[in-house]
């Protein structure tokens, strides 16, 4: 079946990755694909880091169990893995194979910028409330969420829940 009008159609494949028996993502929240066409899926799940073949949807590798606390935003540039973590506010370039070539930000201490997940009496909030609970901006980072690069090689962080900036 082809959606949308003009030059702006796509079709709907019937391709989909193919996961081990009992293997389950939870929350996929990042793709990318490296120029060999193999397709980056992160997820919140037991398998943190899964990569497939874009022809087959067969798996070809996983890795970062226990390395990952909860990935959120991935790009692949120049092949290596643009990735924030936005459970330990970092953000972290690693080869294509789980090797961490640098790591933005410090591991699980967040920016003073007055966001909190909890209300006066410790009760979690819902996320929109928390949002809403930056005081002030800060420096880098307070649960980042995603990682674009330029031609020239710069990084920019979208530091949204927490910080509400942009950085470089």
């Amino acid at each position: 079946m082809t959606y949308g009008k003009g030059k702006y159609t796509y079709e709907l494949a019937d391709w989909h990755v193919q996961y081990p028996d009992g293997w389950s993502p939870i929350e996929v929240n990042g793709l990318a694909v490296d120029s060999q066409d193999r397709l980056y899926a992160f997820n919140t799940g037991e398998y943190p880091l899964t990569v497939f073949d874009t022809n087959t949807g067969k798996l070809l590798s996983h890795w970062g169990e226990g390395f990952f606390t909860h990935n959120h935003g991935a790009r692949i540039f120049n092949d290596a893995i643009y990735y924030a973590d936005d459970g330990n506010h970092t953000v972290h370039k690693m080869t294509l194979d789980g090797k961490v070539l640098m790591t933005l930000g410090t591991k699980d201490k967040p920016s003073d910028t007055g966001y909190t997940t909890v209300d006066k009496d410790g009760n979690p909030i819902h996320i929109m409330e928390a949002i809403k609970s930056t005081k002030r901006g800060g420096p880098p980072f307070n649960v980042p969420t995603g990682v674009a690069l330029d031609s020239k090689g710069n990084i920019y962080v979208t530091d949204g829940y927490g910080n509400a900036r942009v950085h470089k």
